[in-house]
């Protein structure tokens, strides 16, 4: 079985989404995964005209570059590959690609005789400096290569001896490390089988997991620390389980899981993995502990039951998290693009969802942070004699302001996405296409 990959033009524009996104509408279409898209991150439905503003608006922190999208296309023969396992390779090769860390969007489309996901991101890193592109279609071919070598050999292998290190007390705590490594099962007399990409990659034998369980001791004093970790950290983080869906644009979006602020902040400091169970789109009715810092599983209720989870939902108790170092790297560039990109700091703030209050605080999406430990003393005092001065201009000023230039912003605004005018770009260029450039947009895959 066989990848490809494909980098097509750049431009300016960011066409690309367009490009993309347009045969969402008709169903051949769907959006499988958003990247470092800063404020749209916390928004469940994103339109492509937003997605397009944000990487015009993130890209222009360097003037230097004119044609700052990237566009490739992954695809395969016929249906090897599912949308998932296409997306999950995008991944990984854009992290290989030096793009990691930019805004992208992964899109799979079904239009085609063969299953292939468009890629969109910046050609901008978040430090302004342009990724570097030397022997770009040669390094393409080459990290694709690499990552499909990691075949699912190598995943069985490194996912059953995952399974021997760690200690569980049942079959069924067992089977979920498992299905967290990506594989669906099927259950027989002697063995347990793994499936994935359609077919059976390997199996466990029911005999090791059994003699793994008989094995297994209690650890009391493990079992105590966690006990006073949960009943610390409830009362600082939000406890209550949320629904989480795929990034799918479409307006029936798919449960995949359930998480709180609490337990996104065990997993990052302890190494502690909470798993909540749920039939269909009902609440949990109940979670699972992986502790990967000592290998072991635990029931939840062993350490604290489910309904002190929606305790502090009961009492109407009010909290505000800090946000992670990588939020603030994000919530900075916010800042600087409100001070830099805006004709004015409130627009910006306002475009960004961001709350500056009177002691020094930046307040986001139910988070905040000190100013000073996001911004230098430099950067805090432009910020705040650029509001200062904004608000306390005169009337007349105000209304010169509102009338001379929109800025960029409203600039973005402008913009609309033609989503129903798209045509298949083979049906354009035929098979053997030429590398010619037409008009502002390159319609090959």
């Amino acid at each position: 079985m066989k990848v490809n990959v494909k980098i097509l033009g750049s431009t300016s524009s960011f066409n690309a989404i367009s490009y993309s996104t347009n045969k969402m509408e008709s169903y051949k279409g769907e959006l499988m995964q958003t990247n470092n898209l800063g404020h749209l991150n916390d928004r469940e439905m994103i339109k492509p005209s937003e997605m397009k503003s944000y990487f015009q608006i993130y890209s222009s922190r360097n003037t230097l570059v004119k044609d700052k999208q990237f566009h490739a296309v992954m695809s395969c023969k016929g249906r090897e590959y599912d949308k998932k396992e296409l997306t999950e390779y995008a991944n990984l090769w854009l992290d290989k690609m030096g793009y990691g860390n930019n805004p992208s969007i992964i899109v799979f489309h079904n239009d085609t005789d063969n299953n292939h996901v468009h890629i969109v991101s910046s050609r901008i890193q978040p430090n302004g400096k342009k990724v570097n592109d030397s022997w770009e279609k040669l390094n393409a071919l080459n990290h694709i290569q690499t990552i499909i070598k990691y075949d699912m050999k190598e995943q069985v292998k490194n996912s059953t001896e995952r399974l021997g290190s760690y200690k569980y007390s049942t079959i069924a705590q067992a089977k979920l490390l498992l299905e967290l490594d990506g594989f669906s099962l099927e259950d027989t007399n002697e063995h347990i089988l793994l499936h994935n990409q359609g077919r059976k990659q390997g199996q466990v034998a029911l005999k090791l997991i059994k003699e793994q369980i008989s094995n297994h001791l209690p650890d009391s004093k493990r079992v105590s620390q966690l006990k006073q970790i949960f009943s610390k950290y409830s009362e600082t983080y939000q406890t209550l389980p949320k629904a989480k869906y795929d990034n799918n644009i479409s307006v029936i979006k798919k449960l995949t899981g359930y998480e709180s602020e609490f337990s996104k902040f065990m997993l990052s400091k302890f190494g502690v993995e909470l798993v909540f169970h749920a039939s269909e789109s009902r609440d949990p009715y109940g979670y699972t502990i992986i502790d990967h810092s000592q290998k072991s599983i635990y029931k939840g209720s062993e350490i604290m039951k489910l309904s002190l989870f929606y305790k502090q939902q009961h009492e109407g108790q009010a909290f505000r998290t800090t946000f992670s170092p990588e939020e603030q790297k994000q919530i900075r560039l916010e800042l600087l693009s409100s001070l830099q990109e805006f004709d004015s700091v409130a627009k910006g703030l306002k475009y960004y969802s961001i709350t500056i209050h009177e002691d020094n605080k930046v307040f986001k999406g139910g988070k905040e942070s000190d100013l000073q430990s996001i911004l230098s003393r430099s950067e805090i005092n432009q910020l705040l004699s650029e509001e200062i001065r904004e608000n306390t201009l005169e009337p007349a000023q105000v209304e010169k302001q509102q009338t001379e230039g929109s800025g960029l912003a409203e600039f973005l605004s402008h913009f609309k996405i033609d989503i129903g005018n798209d045509v298949d770009d083979e049906k354009i260029n035929g098979k053997n296409r030429r590398k010619k450039r037409i008009g502002n947009r390159k319609n090959t895959r």
